[in-house]
């Protein structure tokens, strides 16, 4: 996941220095069947295992 800086200042507290915090940038399409084949690799049903 790619991910911006910002610098940000709390409204409540104006006085206080500001913060740095991740802002997540869209890196494009992912859809549920791309994390589906990416993460089915992994599984026990794909380990060659000889019984």
């Amino acid at each position: 996941m790619k991910y911006k800086l910002v610098e940000r200042r709390n409204p409540l507290k104006s006085a206080e220095p500001k913060k740095w915090y991740a802002n997540p940038v869209n890196a494009g399409k992912f859809t549920v069947k791309d994390f589906a084949s990416d993460h089915s690799i992994a599984t026990p049903k794909n380990w060659n295992v000889q019984k």
